[in-house]
């Protein structure tokens, strides 16, 4: 979900809004922006004078939180994978801006326990990626085989995990 930095000064002319993660925007009045990552962050307001030798600093922060292990846990359905390019890391983009190589459908069966991950086609039942030693949950991402998918939304019917790509990234979508 995203937050809005607006800019409430009175008297500025110019602006510089920092999100604490490397993203920045020039001369924004508002700015909706949504964290992909959870972490505590600093977002700070800048404010110039006509001249631009007056300038006046807000801050605040943020603290972004990943769902929990028992959140993700349960029966989902994989709905939908997109595969986006990304060939150069701009943190004013959102990822559901990129452009889209490829969207496919699916109705895929996850069932996601506290050591595995169970997809089920039909009748037919199998290890996730064919990973039978189960799979790691830390800091907001499933670490399966030497791949890491992070939660990049999630809430209590929907969660979309962000796999790797060799020229940017795919969009995993699940709904319970």
């Amino acid at each position: 979900m995203p937050i809005t930095v607006s800019d409430c000064s009175e008297r500025g002319f110019d602006n510089v809004i920092n999100m604490g993660n490397g993203a920045k925007f020039n001369n924004a009045e508002q700015v909706p922006y949504t964290y992909f990552a959870g972490g505590s962050y600093r977002i700070s307001l800048t404010s110039f004078s006509r001249k631009g030798n007056k300038k006046e600093t807000a801050e605040t922060g943020i603290t972004v939180t990943y769902p929990s292990a028992n959140q993700i846990q349960g029966n989902w359905t994989l709905t939908k994978v997109e595969t986006r390019e990304q060939l150069n890391v701009d943190q004013t983009v959102s990822i559901f801006n990129l452009p889209i190589d490829s969207s496919r459908t699916f109705a895929e069966k996850y069932e996601v326990t506290e050591d595995s991950i169970f997809v089920t086609h039909g009748s037919e039942q199998f290890y996730l990626f064919q990973f039978r030693n189960g799979y790691k949950y830390e800091n907001g991402a499933l670490k399966i085989n030497q791949n890491s998918f992070p939660v990049v939304r999630f809430s209590s019917t929907e969660m979309i995990l962000q796999g790797p790509y060799f020229k940017g990234f795919e969009l995993l979508y699940l709904e319970r």
